[in-house]
């Protein structure tokens, strides 16, 4: 998943573009944040870990991926 493109470009104002931008943001928020849960939980801050992991979630469950990454470790 690339990173949602920011333009100063005006974009159509309907319903299907706005909630496909927002799928596809929530998307790499969720890819990030699953990054720094590993680093976190590497580093041993488990409330941070915690926290992160909410993060994931959220984007996964509003973003246009449906599957929840796990870490076996985790």
């Amino acid at each position: 998943m690339g990173k949602p493109q920011l333009t100063n470009a005006p974009k159509p104002e309907n319903k299907s573009t706005l909630v496909l931008d927002q799928q596809q943001t929530a998307a790499y928020i969720a890819d990030v944040a699953l990054g720094l849960r590993g680093l976190a939980h590497k580093a041993e801050l488990p409330f941070l870990t915690y926290l992160l992991e909410m993060v994931v979630q959220e984007g996964l469950e509003r973003g246009e991926r449906r599957q929840k990454f796990r870490d076996p470790a985790l």
